[in-house]
């Protein structure tokens, strides 16, 4: 079981002018993270391999990049940014068109589409979370893309052509709602990141892209020095192909065909970007046997979706101090009116429940299930984070915050021992004073709210037998009303991605 209140490490912050987005944040925070010390290969849809030789990766320059881009296929959004266009897999392929939303973990937002279909009629389809996307059948059209923020405001243009991306206002100062139009001919995929606190979300980078493409891009953190990125991959003929790129950030279109992806970073007049440990928050430089600092390279079996490299320092110390790479998103059908979502499928869990006390699972308890879990419930950077101390014990107070797959202090483990000794006298749990099933979880947070008084703690277990083990299961329909009242809800997650 992994705990539900695990959160990323904390986010390192680089400054931005006066009026900017970022500046209202105070920090600059990263989209989806994972932990990439250790890369895996993400595996992208397969299409059919082209007759002709498949092109190298090409350019797609940003907003700050030194070296000009080739211009093939640009196009200018309804943002005002111009990029190179090209599209991923899988969705070319059955004709339709694809807009992506990918956030960092600062809250939740909703992309909200609303096009035209081939009989004129107007529909709209939102997906919220912190990643996703809409398809749409390739003969909608005035398609418009906005966005919000799930407990927050909608969320206003910026300027992207300038480095501080500062709001964009009208003559009255007030600030105007980013909306991308596209009337006719729209790109075959287009990816929005977005990044920022709630009240302050911005999209800082738009993407663009036809044919079947994957994105791999280098932003830079500050503007000490120019850096380099370069890409080495083996096409779909079985070619070794290689391509670099200059600027402050670059991106580069790889075809998705392409296997055995290596990529890495050097510094313009310096040196190449040599590896740290990214999972310590001091980002410490990694030392091989001999002493020596080794060269940072990231290797992938297939071409992954979308990959993004964060990367700071001078020109001899530069380094990677974060890196995003997409997963499965999940896809939500345009061309059904209103975006339904499908495969929230009817799961019944009452059987878990209809077993003897000491059986009953120690979490869960609505049975009857018509609403899908959300998405964004528990993300895989919550499930694989590894915390530091500071991190699962309160600065001040020394209290632990995160009590499962952690390890224990030597107190912790004598008043646990305690407490298995107390249930075997008394007769729970056989001779060992096994925990009931559905105290598993819970005796370590039941053991600090009794601080550490052993027979407290098992007299709170009885209270826990008596308020949730004899009232659950409860079906979903009796609480629906409750739910929907608005007394709890869903805000987002801090930025050590706790909710």
């Amino acid at each position: 079981p992994i705990s539900c209140f695990r959160g990323l490490a904390c986010m390192r912050s680089i400054t931005h002018g006066v009026g900017s987005p970022t500046a209202a944040a105070g920090a600059a925070p990263t989209l989806l993270s994972t932990q990439p010390q250790v890369v895996k290969a993400a595996t992208a849809e397969q299409t059919p391999a082209r007759a002709q030789t498949p092109a190298p990766a090409r350019i797609a320059s940003s907003r700050t990049e030194l070296v000009p881009a080739p211009k093939v296929g640009r196009r200018v959004g309804a943002s005002g940014l111009a990029s190179s266009t090209s599209s991923l897999p899988g969705a070319a392929a059955r004709g339709l068109l694809t807009f992506e939303m990918s956030c960092d973990m600062l809250c939740a937002r909703t992309m909200t589409v609303s096009f035209v279909d081939h009989a004129g009629r107007r529909h709209q389809c939102a997906k919220t979370g912190y990643h996703a996307k809409v398809n749409l059948l390739a003969s909608s059209k005035d398609i418009q893309v906005a966005f919000s923020v799930v407990g927050g405001s909608a969320i206003f243009k910026v300027d992207r052509s300038l480095p501080e991306a500062p709001w964009v206002k009208d003559v009255q100062g007030r600030h105007l709602p980013e909306t991308f139009v596209y009337d006719s001919d729209p790109p075959r995929h287009v990816q929005y990141f977005i990044r920022g606190p709630s009240l302050h979300s911005f999209v800082f980078d738009v993407d663009e892209r036809e044919d079947s493409e994957s994105l791999l891009e280098l932003i830079s953190r500050d503007y000490h020095c120019v850096r380099t990125m370069q890409v080495a991959y083996t096409d779909s003929s079985g070619a070794r192909q290689e391509w670099s790129s200059t600027g402050y950030n670059v991106k580069c279109h790889l075809p998705s065909e392409a296997r055995n992806v290596e990529v890495h970073f050097s510094v313009v007049g310096g040196g190449p970007v040599r590896k740290v440990d990214r999972r310590d928050p001091e980002l410490p430089w990694i030392e091989d046997a001999n002493g020596k600092h080794p060269i940072e390279k990231f290797v992938y079996a297939t071409c992954p979706p979308c990959v993004q490299y964060s990367i700071r320092g001078p020109s001899l110390r530069a380094y990677i101090v974060h890196v995003c790479e997409q997963r499965t998103v999940e896809e939500c059908d345009g061309d059904a009116v209103g975006g339904t979502e499908s495969g929230a499928g009817n799961v019944d869990l009452r059987a878990s429940f209809e077993v003897a006390p000491a059986e009953v699972p120690s979490i869960g308890g609505i049975v009857e299930l018509r609403q899908p879990h959300s998405s964004f419930l528990l993300p895989s950077e919550v499930a694989l984070f590894e915390p530091t101390q500071a991190e699962i014990f309160h600065a001040r107070s020394g209290t632990r915050q995160i009590f499962l797959n952690t390890p224990l202090t030597s107190a912790e483990n004598e008043a646990l021992g305690e407490m298995h000794s107390l249930l075997a006298q008394r007769g729970i749990g056989g001779d060992a004073g096994d925990f009931p099933k559905y105290m598993e979880q819970h005796a370590l947070r039941m053991l600090q709210a009794c601080k550490l008084n052993v027979p407290k703690a098992v007299e709170m277990m009885k209270t826990c037998t008596k308020e949730r083990v004899r009232r659950l299961p409860l079906a979903e329909a009796d609480v629906e009303q409750d739910l929907k009242s608005g007394f709890v809800y869903w805000h987002g997650r801090d930025r050590q991605c706790r909710p």
